[in-house]
């Protein structure tokens, strides 16, 4: 039994723990020294204790005549018993002249001035000596306190309305930032309530128009909104806030007729969950009751009213008592949900019982009747809850997996940009169905079998060449974890290896899982048909350019050396960019073939060593400030590889690094023939590449920062190690320079 109370006494024991009380400061004699007291932090005091009062009299400072003594945070009705009258309250305050003060000044259900040192800080209504000039105003404010270190508060108020007068409740002083927070944070718990309220009012609304035969889901949703109603009128008042134009009468009536139209909606809403066990007399007793004091709150006389309150609460209390009563034969009875009833009205009770001591001034604590409201809305909601979750768990589960489909489809069709985009979009759709990390190995076949692995965990893509791929063409479930092959047409387009996956989620998910591979599947398909067509496009108007541009390119160069120039590093300078222009030729050419014929040539490592250096040479000579260094290991080793295009390689990447490197800098390159592998590092200390330019570096056309580039460079580098069956990979980083670690097989 105290397991389940717990549940329901749990929210309401973390509201009340989280509600900011103030310290407390008595005055005696209408003064007070605070002058060495603490207000590190968010400490601030309420100002009560004993003030100066000056009965009939609106004073701003203290008069000849010695004033009488009258607490505050309590009611005068000692002085007037029936709470009508006016006056002041002074308080004389020693305070630190380096600190900024605030005041925080809640309303005190009439109207009031306050004033510092005989000017006017705030009001709330207006005050009159006259019933028929009066009116009352129900505003929460904050002000600054004016400076120096003796002040001399003045609160004129005047009531004609209430049943009680007086202060009701006191001031708060502290730093103008600690008051600020004081005010925001309850403001915010104010919102909070009113959010939930409303928002649990409107679901169960929205739930009882598509289900019309379940009475409870419409009257709960009434009461709910109704008491999301109830809480913009108390507290920090928030109603004043929505609508500054708000009179404190009729902000007084919206109060009290929220308060007594609970009751019969809550009545209502109990016999409509238990009607067997309700007693429809008393019900209807309770309810027309109610019913009459609300109708007596919204068109009664105004003092009428307010006289007739604390009658209501009693009516109120009995009823709640008698549905509490019920909730203990529910409980007998071991209905179902019945300890949702017990707890949350039995909570409820014991604040709203809290509420009415503390108002009473017999104890000093908070008002708690909110945080009562909402543990008895947080308990229904579960009960509603529970009696939908059983019958619609399998329907919502179907509809998670559809929905998740149709959203997969529908950002695989509408950010499909390019085909490893769409593998990661898929990767992530898989492994939240699966409700795993995004984590394991991709591995893409692509024309003539280029197979690329890849390790990847959430956004980071990592090459690999010791990933497992199984060869069955269908999804398979080892202890290494779960493959799902991407099938078009009997070709295999790639294979996921995701893990750690159970057999009995993979067996729930299967489905829809299978039914995202082959939408993953038409899209990729439909992707390289496009690129594939681009290329052709691209490869038909490259032929015929590079033509025209060789042609031309001849003719420059035979021209150029025909000619008697003395100035050879003019020659020099026109026959490097010529073939700098040739070389971006053929470039976008090889790049618009669907794949590359190698020229294999069997060739000693030292003498491409060679060639590599004299053409990195060339294209240095015009850069006397850049530094380039050529390593060289392994140089017995033979190679069998297509030289024109691994010279091209390196002249890509060498105009990569120039364009990084700039004036000046330094370009290292690493060439290590060992076994049957050639490992090349192309390294240069440049600014390097940001984060979010290195997933695109080897896209084409995606990443170029050179104007007069083709956007192709480190495309045709990653064509060229592709077709040579090796393997690229990139260390980079903002102002850590770049290097390219190349592995090819050349046996």
């Amino acid at each position: 039994m105290l397991e389940r109370l717990t549940i329901f006494f749990l929210p309401i024991l973390i509201c009340i723990a989280c509600t900011e009380r103030p310290l407390v400061v008595e005055s005696a004699g209408s003064s007070l020294n605070l002058a060495s007291s603490d207000f590190s932090g968010e400490r601030h005091y309420a100002l009560k204790g004993q003030w100066a009062f000056y009965p009939h009299r609106f004073v701003t400072d203290f008069q000849e005549e010695g004033p009488e003594i009258q607490g505050v945070a309590q009611y005068w009705n000692d002085r007037w018993p029936d709470g009508r009258g006016y006056g002041t309250y002074l308080l004389r305050l020693t305070l630190n002249s380096d600190l900024d003060y605030g005041l925080y000044v809640p309303d005190q259900g009439t109207a009031f001035a306050l004033f510092c040192n005989g000017r006017k800080l705030l009001e709330s209504g207006k005050i009159s000596d006259r019933a028929e000039n009066w009116e009352p105003e129900l505003k929460v404010q904050i002000t600054d306190l004016c400076k120096g270190p003796d002040v001399i508060l003045a609160v004129q108020v005047a009531n004609f309305g209430h049943r009680f007068g007086g202060l009701w409740y006191p001031i708060l002083l502290g730093t103008k930032k600690s008051i600020e927070n004081f005010r925001n944070a309850r403001w915010s718990t104010d919102l909070l309530l009113v959010g939930a309220n409303s928002l649990v009012g409107l679901y169960h609304l929205a739930l009882f128009l598509l289900r019309h035969r379940d009475r409870s889901l419409f009257w709960f949703s009434i009461y709910s909104l109704n008491n999301g109603f109830r809480l913009l009128t108390v507290n920090e008042r928030t109603i004043q806030v929505l609508w500054p134009n708000i009179s404190g009468e009729l902000a007084h009536r919206a109060e009290y007729a929220s308060i007594c139209l609970g009751v019969p909606l809550g009545l209502l809403y109990f016999q409509s969950l238990f009607p067997e066990y309700v007693n429809k007399t008393l019900s209807r007793l309770f309810g027309l009751i109610a019913i009459a004091f609300s109708l007596n709150a919204i068109w009664g006389p105004y003092r009428y009213f307010l006289s007739t309150l604390e009658v209501f609460y009693v009516v109120g209390s009995i009823s709640f008592l008698y549905i509490l009563y019920v909730a203990v034969l529910l409980v007998k009875d071991k209905k179902g949900g019945a300890w949702l009833f017990m707890g949350s009205f039995a909570a409820l009770v014991i604040c709203i019982v809290n509420d009415i001591l503390h108002n009473e001034y017999i104890i000093d604590t908070a008002h708690l009747a909110q945080y009562g409201f909402f543990g008895l809305i947080f308990g229904q909601s579960i009960f509603l809850a529970r009696n939908f979750t059983t019958a619609y768990t399998r329907a919502e589960i179907l509809g998670d997996r559809l929905a998740n489909l149709l959203q997969f489809q529908r950002r695989l069709i509408s950010g499909a940009a390019n085909e490893r985009t769409s593998v990661h979009l898929g990767l992530g759709h898989i492994c939240r169905q699966l409700g795993i990390p995004v984590q394991g190995s991709i591995t893409l076949f692509g024309p003539e079998s280029v197979r690329q692995d890849f390790r990847v965990k959430d956004d980071y893509w990592e090459r690999t060449s010791s990933a497992t791929v199984s060869e069955s063409q269908i999804p398979l479930l080892t202890d290494e974890g779960l493959f799902l092959p991407v099938i078009s047409d009997g070709q295999r387009l790639l294979t996921y290896m995701v893990y750690p996956v159970r057999s009995a989620h993979w067996e729930a998910e299967r489905s829809v899982i299978l039914a995202m591979l082959e939408s993953l599947a038409l899209v990729i398909r439909n992707l390289r048909t496009r690129e594939r067509e681009k290329l052709e496009a691209i490869g038909r108007v490259a032929a015929e350019i590079v033509h025209d541009i060789n042609n031309q390119c001849h003719l420059i160069l035979q021209r150029v050396r025909q000619q008697n120039v003395q100035d050879k590093r003019l020659i020099e300078m026109i026959e490097q960019e010529t073939h700098l222009l040739q070389n971006m030729a053929l470039d976008v050419l090889d790049f618009s073939r669907d794949r590359q014929v190698l020229r294999l040539e069997t060739i000693p490592l030292s003498q491409l060593a060679d060639w590599i250096e004299n053409d990195l040479k060339h294209l240095l000579s015009t850069h006397p400030d850049i530094h380039f260094n050529l390593n060289r290991e392994g140089l017995d080793a033979i190679l069998n590889v297509d030289v024109g295009r691994l010279r091209r390689l390196f002249l890509n990447l060498a105009r990569n690094s120039l364009e990084a490197l700039g004036d000046s800098g330094i370009l290292t390159i690493q060439m290590l023939g060992e076994l049957d592998y050639l490992y090349i590092t192309f390294r240069d200390d440049g600014p390097g590449f940001s984060p979010s330019a290195r997933p695109n570096l080897f896209e084409p056309f995606a990443f170029s920062e050179k104007p007069e580039g083709s956007g192709l460079g480190l495309a045709i580098v990653r064509q060229i190690v592709l077709s040579h069956q090796g393997q690229i990979f990139v260390e980079t980083g903002p102002g850590q320079g770049t290097t390219f670690r190349i592995v090819l097989p050349v046996a």
